[in-house]
């Protein structure tokens, strides 16, 4: 009997470290707006394996009630607003049209980003929103967090795509995708143009 305890503890101390550092990575909160723009499927881990990130080139709102217009022809699965609001549009085992190129609309997922390419208004919260849906998909779905698997849309798409543009700050994304306690300085919010 001892030594069958003596077996139950080991094990427990043994187990006790591993099973603290597998920490559950909680989804963000969003709302679900289904967009009709997408193709069915049933894409789970292995075959999701990329996150392209999009900025709308408009408002939250407005890019909602394009995705939910047949005729746009277009979609994403997430949008996130200056806020750090979230809005799912489209399933992540289903296959949004995002990308304008097969092989990611395929395989990976779409986040679209309220505001512009050409203009430097990201926010605090919307980063860090995004980052904590990114840092959850790459969890989720294995998908390694570097900028091999996580790309703007002007690497997929070169010539006819600039988002997200050059105020897209990749160093400190990929950091807080990793580390949701990362500072954000965000100083430097001025557009060259309007020094």
């Amino acid at each position: 009997m001892t030594r069958k305890l003596a077996v139950f503890v080991l094990l427990g101390l043994v187990a006790s470290p591993l099973l603290a550092d597998e920490k559950k990575i909680e989804k963000p909160k969003c709302d679900f707006v289904e967009s009709p723009n997408f193709n069915k499927d049933e894409r789970g881990k292995g075959k999701i394996n990329y996150i392209i990130i999009h900025t709308i080139e408009g408002t939250k709102d407005s890019c909602i009630s394009w995705f939910k217009q047949t005729k746009s022809q277009v979609s994403a699965h997430y949008v996130v607003g200056f806020d750090g609001s979230i809005t799912q549009m489209v399933k992540d085992k289903d296959r949004a049209w995002h990308a304008g190129v097969k092989l990611y609309n395929e395989e990976a997922i779409g986040i679209e980003h309220e505001g512009y390419a050409a203009k430097n208004g990201w926010t605090e919260k919307q980063l860090r929103a995004s980052a904590e849906l990114t840092r959850w998909l790459c969890h989720e779905y294995g998908i390694p967090i570097d900028r091999e698997h996580l790309k703007g849309h002007c690497e997929i798409a070169p010539g006819r795509k600039t988002d997200p543009g050059p105020y897209f700050k990749w160093d400190l994304y990929l950091a807080l995708v990793k580390d949701p306690k990362t500072r954000i300085d965000l100083s430097e919010k001025k557009d060259p143009e309007k020094k």
